[in-house]
Order: C-alpha cells, then structure tokens, then sequence
C-alpha cells in the first residue's frame, strides 16, 4: 500500500479526527478556524500514520501546511510558539521542541 492509499485508509481518517477534536478544530499555529484543515506530521518516525503517536500529530490549516513543506516562503516571525500537551512547547518551520512550560 502506498502512502496515498494509507491516508484513505479508514485507520488514519479516524485518527485525523481524534487530532482535530483534540486541536478544537483550528490551525495550531494560526487559530484558523474557517480554513480547510490538515493533519502534518512533526517528524515520520513509523509507516503507518495511523499508528503514530498523538503527540507527533499537529493540525494545520492548508496555508501552514504548505509553509511547512516548504511550498510558499517562510518569515520567521510568522512561527508562533505552540503549548503541546505534554507540557513541552514547539517553535519554527520543523516544529522543534524548543523548552518546557515552567
């Protein structure tokens, strides 16, 4: 199975609305909340998307995923800093673990 057919697979379109419900159905980096959204992956670490871990998962719209690709400019003054549940927090085009809440 190819990743294209991976991501109809009905494992993954479950676990993309997990993700959503947990984002509150906006951009974790821009809050938009009218945009088609996405699910990226902060780093591929299994095959199986569906498989992966919560925490590796980020909703965005399309217009940040795209940035994120790398497919439009990146400003680093666009990147804000997003609180993760776990506590850490993440910043920049690759989303690094950047610090821990205090």
């Amino acid at each position: 199975m190819d990743y294209s057919q991976k991501l109809k697979d009905p494992r993954w379109q479950k676990k993309r609305l997990k993700i959503f419900e947990r984002d509150g159905w906006a951009c974790r980096y821009c809050k938009n909340e009218t945009k088609s959204l996405e699910v990226h992956h902060l780093r591929y670490t299994i095959p199986d998307p569906w498989d992966e871990d919560d925490s590796n998962l980020v909703t965005l719209c399309d217009d940040c995923h795209r940035l994120q690709a790398g497919k439009i400019p990146r400003s680093s003054d666009f990147w804000p800093v997003i609180k993760m549940s776990d506590g850490t927090f993440l910043k920049g085009p690759k989303a690094e673990i950047v610090g821990r809440w205090s």
